[in-house]
């Protein structure tokens, strides 16, 4: 037959509230208190920010998306990408901006 094994209650802390939504809990380590918070604001990726830098300034849009990937934004790939693409355009801008400028 199987065994059951036991597991530990997790330690005591505050945790995401069973009961109420957008709500933490604080759990003594065997039971749940009456002590009630509201959730800590989410972490915000200023995926806005990173997209403009990777248009306008693809270099310090690039910078930008590792910043955010090491703070944990998956979005920073996407602002790197960009980046990338965005310098890609704007070289092939103003390569054939300055050999039009040279051929008039």
């Amino acid at each position: 037959m199987g065994r059951k094994e036991l597991t530990s209650p997790p330690p005591a802390g505050w945790y995401p509230d069973p009961d109420q939504v957008e709500t933490q809990r604080y759990w003594t380590g065997s039971e749940w208190t009456d002590q009630r918070a509201p959730l800590p604001p989410k972490k915000e990726s200023n995926v806005g920010v990173g997209i403009a830098l990777a248009i306008l300034l693809p270099f310090v849009g690039f910078i930008f998306g590792i910043v955010m990937l090491f703070r944990g934004f998956a979005s920073g790939l996407g602002v790197m990408l960009l980046s990338m693409f965005s310098g890609a355009l704007w070289a092939t801008l103003i390569l054939l901006l300055t050999s039009a400028g040279q051929s008039a």
